[in-house]
């Protein structure tokens, strides 16, 4: 939904899909998104939006095989922009000759996110943390406007390193810790007692 007169507008019911070999159903359910943007500045080549809310996104942030989805959806972008930084003028632009569109986003703000955190050592059942809230400013200004890859690419950065510092942060997830080693040294006791009865 946007207005055109106004410039103003709203998205709901984005979800963004996990990259192969995780088995959450999604990285991201972004809840809803606010905008406001320069009318003057849609038949231009750069639109500028001057603030962008994300409202009570919902972030799942999944350990698997040494990395986790965020960090992988993090790569597979880097790597889609560094494809298109290098493609020709005319491989870049539209099938009709245009420019490719760039973007310039004053302000954006993601405020009362929630991280699930799911990982194999914790079992079934993943760790609900809070994701402090994020504030980017500026993007695409310097370079006198940035890609939609560009954009993504820095708007993931944000959410990787908020998630990460989360679960890192986490008190939940220190007592899970601290629980899974108790179940462990269990274990182990109990092996060390057959051994001796063995003996």
């Amino acid at each position: 939904e946007l207005s055109l007169a106004t410039g103003e507008g709203s998205l709901h019911g984005l979800l963004v899909g996990n990259p192969a070999g995780f088995r959450t159903p999604s990285a991201f359910s972004l809840g809803e998104i606010f905008l406001a943007v320069d009318p003057d500045s849609l038949t231009t080549d750069t639109i500028v939006v001057n603030s962008i809310r994300i409202v009570a996104p919902e972030i799942t942030y999944e350990s698997a095989n040494g990395t986790t989805n965020l960090a992988q959806l993090q790569k597979n972008v880097e790597q889609a922009t560094g494809a298109s930084s290098g493609s020709t003028s005319s491989e870049a632009g539209s099938s009709d000759g245009g420019a490719e569109k760039k973007m310039i986003i004053r302000d954006l703000q993601i405020n009362a996110g929630k991280v699930s955190y799911s990982n194999p050592l914790l079992g079934d059942k993943p760790l609900a943390l809070t994701l402090p809230d994020i504030r980017l400013t500026g993007i695409g200004e310097k370079s006198n406007g940035a890609s939609a890859a560009e954009v993504v690419k820095q708007v993931l950065a944000a959410i990787n390193k908020s998630a990460a510092g989360a679960v890192t942060n986490s008190g939940a997830l220190k007592d899970a810790g601290n629980q899974l080693k108790q179940q462990v040294e269990e274990k182990l006791g109990g092996f060390k007692s057959l051994l001796k009865k063995d003996e």
